[in-house]
This record gives structure tokens, sequence and C-alpha cells, in this order.
């Protein structure tokens, strides 16, 4: 595979990835919360020791936060799909056939910047 292939296979994935993430961030974070609010209230009233709570506290956030970033920081399909036309667009150009181009476009452009007519 090339790294065109790559791209457009990670185009793929990234989208996967995201709702992924972010559901185990969601899920983590509403299910753990949940407990832990629930288990705080009836321990609170019963006069019990709560301490056990802030350690899972922690426990939920260190599992929802890096999931949570890892979804936010997930490029989008289309970002990927715009980066590996750029990394095609910068290879083509690089070849000989697109120098040459490049150097037919400028010179047409100056043509048309200056007033002149088309060669015939």
């Amino acid at each position: 595979m090339n790294s065109l292939s790559w791209m457009l296979y990670l185009a793929d994935v990234a989208g996967s990835v995201a709702a992924l993430m972010t559901n185990v961030a969601v899920v983590v974070a509403v299910v753990g919360g949940t407990v832990l609010m629930i288990s705080a209230i009836i321990l609170h009233v019963e006069d019990e020791d709560t301490s056990f709570i802030w350690p899972w506290a922690r426990r939920i956030v260190f599992v929802a936060a890096p999931c949570a970033l890892m979804a936010a920081l997930t490029p989008s399909q289309n970002t990927i799909y715009a980066i590996a036309a750029s990394e095609m667009g910068e290879t083509a150009l690089e070849t000989e056939t697109g120098g040459k181009a490049m150097q037919a476009l400028n010179a047409w452009l100056d043509r048309q910047i200056d007033g002149e007519e088309e060669p015939e």
C-alpha cells in the first residue's frame, strides 16, 4: 500500500475512532458519576465513610478525560481527504511533467496580466 492508500484508510477509520472515544468518555463519566453520586447519597444518609469516593472519581476522570481528548483531536474524514489530496498534489508537482505544467501556467498568466494575445 502506498501513502495515499493509508490516508484513505485512515479517513475511513477516523470517524469510528472519534465516535468510539466519545462514547467511552460519556459512558464512563455518566455511569461512573451516577454510581458514585448514588453511593455518596446512600452512605451520607447512613453517616458512613465516603472517603472511597474520591479515588474512584479520579479513576473516572483519568479514563474519561483522555478518551474525550482523543475524540476531540481525531481529525475528521474530510480533513484527512484534504491532507491526502495535498500530499498527492505536491507529489505530482515535483515530477517533470508537473514542473512543465507550472511553467506553462505561469507563462499564460503572465501573458494575461500583460494583456498580450496568445501566440498561434
